[in-house]
């Protein structure tokens, strides 16, 4: 059986965004900022043999008390190349290794943007994408077993 290959074709930002809520009187707003993180992802496979592109979204939400200073989104892409995978290793190297690669290019994004708004740099916390892939299989296994209770009992 010959070994599981990954290499990274290409990474690139595909999308950002930065924007700011009543400024510039919002840079008077006193307090400690608080960020609310919003993540998803999506693949799909390319025309080329064993490519596919993964696309990792952060949204960044931070706010004083109750009033939002800024929403930041970055949608960091890559082309990978993974070879010598069955469907299930496939699907879980598009879900955790993939996103693991992307992920500080989007937090890198995030950061810049934010600064060139004029905000205090966001630092992002590492994410632990192989325990919410698992996660992830988990609830779709127990939702799967839920539907398949309701349609034996009807």
């Amino acid at each position: 059986m010959a070994n599981i290959t990954l290499n990274t074709q290409r990474l690139y930002l595909k999308n950002a965004s930065y924007e700011t809520i009543d400024t510039p009187q919002s840079f008077r707003t006193q307090g400690r900022p608080e960020n609310k993180v919003e993540m998803r992802m999506n693949h799909n496979k390319l025309e080329e043999d064993n490519h596919h592109e993964v696309v990792l979204t952060l949204t960044v939400t931070t706010k004083i008390e109750d009033k939002t200073l800024c929403t930041v989104k970055a949608e960091q892409a890559g082309v990978f190349k993974i070879e010598n995978a069955t469907e299930e290793q496939l699907d879980q190297i598009l879900g955790t290794n993939c996103p693991y690669i992307l992920y500080p290019y989007a937090c890198n994004a995030i950061s810049q943007l934010t600064v060139m708004g004029s905000l205090p740099s966001i630092i992002l916390q590492p994410i632990d994408f192989n325990g919410l892939y698992q996660k992830c299989k988990e609830a779709e296994k127990t939702q799967q077993r839920n539907l398949e209770q309701t349609e034996a009992a009807q």
